[in-house]
């Protein structure tokens, strides 16, 4: 094939090249449609939620003492607020929310920990926007014609190939995810619960110097050092029990405006669901 059957290739793939670039809407539901015929699972919105150990056995009480104080944090620094649909889902179990911990028979403590995209990484898409590619580049090939169409149709395969990976990171499978810190409380009646807290520090300093006298050589060194712990032991009502939820996720270009929702649901009915 001589170099003006190349060059007219390249112009054709360079064209559809610009067109995919351009976010053609068309080429993103044809690309989604041809993922959904092959893996439907895909573009559907699926989500999930998993605990890192298992709940603890907390024991219930009677409806007069189904009183809980409820402290949402979020240290991650996003933008997603949890607080009011916890505090709805404790409300709907039949549990009265109190802002004094000392008429609460139940704590919980929760902290957003992390809020984005999962590090997770899907090679569907790019399989598929291969394939996808790889078809219009033969098409490409096949149409150059004269006598040459099979080479044109490998070429034209080869540079539609690429065009299929720039439609698949634009169309990426995208797991969200939401993790949460969650501590539960519990009081427990004509008990003291003990607990033992601490710190410690140590600080280390050392020195060396040498240096050249008379022809000789004198050195010396010098360290120093300290070292600090503390240490309380603490008497309360409650016994705590700590967890962590993960909520996530997943499809096709997912954004974190749409995950949020979902998330935050099944967050907020995992927490309140952990109480007795």
């Amino acid at each position: 094939m001589n170099n003006s059957r190349y060059l007219r290739i390249t112009i054709q793939v360079i064209c559809a090249a610009l067109i995919f670039l351009q976010g053609c809407e068309s080429v993103d539901r044809g690309y989604e449609g041809l993922v959904g015929a092959t893996d439907p699972d895909k573009v559907k919105l699926q989500a999930g939620l998993k605990w890192m150990s298992p709940q603890p056995k907390i024991r219930p009480v009677s409806s007069d003492k189904m009183v809980v104080y409820c402290r949402i944090r979020n240290s991650s620094g996003s933008d997603i607020d949890i607080s009011n649909a916890v505090a709805n889902e404790i409300e709907s179990l039949g549990y009265r929310l109190t802002r004094n911990i000392d008429e609460a028979q139940f704590t919980v403590n929760a902290d957003v920990r992390y809020f984005g995209e999962g590090a997770k990484k899907e090679l569907g898409p790019v399989v598929v926007g291969g394939v996808a590619g790889g078809v219009t580049g033969g098409v490409i090939g096949h149409n150059v014609g004269d006598g040459h169409t099979t080479e044109g149709a490998v070429i034209g395969a080869a540079a539609g190939a690429l065009l299929g990976d720039i439609v698949a990171n634009r169309n990426k499978i995208r797991d969200i995810n939401l993790v949460v810190d969650v501590v539960i409380g519990e009081r427990i009646e004509g008990q003291k619960v003990t607990t033992t807290r601490g710190s410690h520090d140590d600080v280390a300093v050392t020195h060396t110097d040498a240096f050249n006298k008379g022809g000789g050589t004198e050195g010396g060194d010098s360290s120093a050092g300290s070292s600090e712990s503390q240490q309380v032991t603490i008497e309360e009502d409650f016994l705590y029990h700590a967890n962590r939820a993960t909520a996530t996720a997943q499809r096709m270009n997912l954004t974190l405006a749409e995950a949020a929702p979902v998330l935050t649901d099944k967050l907020s009915k995992a927490i309140a669901n952990a109480l007795p």
